[in-house]
């Protein structure tokens, strides 16, 4: 295997939410990271975004996709087939997701090489049950499964989907001193700009996506993932 982590993010109209990303990558990460961006073509802020996820005096280091509108889990599976065989371990991360953790990438892709692969995950640094929402994946589960984000779902449930395929493949590995702070609008971390609502407007579909998949698919998932991963 080539690289280590590549961290992909789709985003959409938040170029201050991309350059702050960056900034804390460089500042936090201690292994061989790539962030992979994706940007909307028609995104007003198009250019804006480019040039935040670029090199710049942060200290940047960034890859670019841009093309026709698509979902968080449909970018994330674009930039994924794309790489696949070039990284050891996959991040699926949000643009409102600022590590705040020293070190926080090489202990998540540790804890996978030492478990022998799976799913890890850390605190979100907010008072609320976490979940794996932002969550590294190693490579070979991920080309097992086909994707990193389930592809019939668009925002909502995929991380449910990483933490119900963990636990049951028994590969689900949670960091409680990690922090990637999920910087939501809940939470009062930020405005509740039109990303948010569309997925908020989509969210009902992706549950009952959810429901379809496990009823239908998730036994199957659950076996690629143990033919994935090392066992002791």
């Amino acid at each position: 295997m080539g690289r280590q982590l590549a961290v992909l993010i789709p985003s959409r109209g938040r170029p201050q939410r991309v350059a702050e990303t960056v900034a804390a990558y460089a500042k936090t990460c201690l292994g061989d990271y790539q962030i992979c961006w994706a940007f909307d073509d028609d995104d007003p802020e198009l250019e804006a975004n480019k040039a935040a996820a670029g090199t710049g005096p942060w200290g940047g280091k960034s890859y670019i996709w841009t093309g026709p509108r698509n979902t968080l889990a449909g970018w994330t599976n674009v930039m994924w087939r794309e790489l696949e065989g070039e990284f050891g371990y996959f991040g699926s991360f949000g643009d409102d997701h600022l590590p705040v953790t020293h070190g926080w990438d090489t202990r998540l892709t540790a804890v996978l090489e030492a478990k022998g692969g799976g799913f890890a995950y850390c605190d979100n640094g907010q008072p609320a049950v976490n979940y794996p929402e932002m969550c590294v994946i190693s490579a070979p589960v991920c080309s097992a499964l086909g994707y990193v984000a389930e592809p019939s779902m668009r925002h909502y449930c995929i991380d449910v989907v990483w933490m119900e395929l963990g636990e049951a493949a028994g590969c689900l590995y949670y960091l409680p001193d990690v922090i990637v702070r999920h910087r939501h609008w809940a939470f009062g971390l930020g405005p509740r700009d039109d990303t948010y609502w569309e997925a908020a407007e989509r969210g009902r579909e992706d549950v009952l996506a959810h429901e379809k998949w496990k009823a239908e698919r998730m036994d199957a998932d659950v076996a690629r993932v143990l033919s994935a991963v090392v066992q002791p």
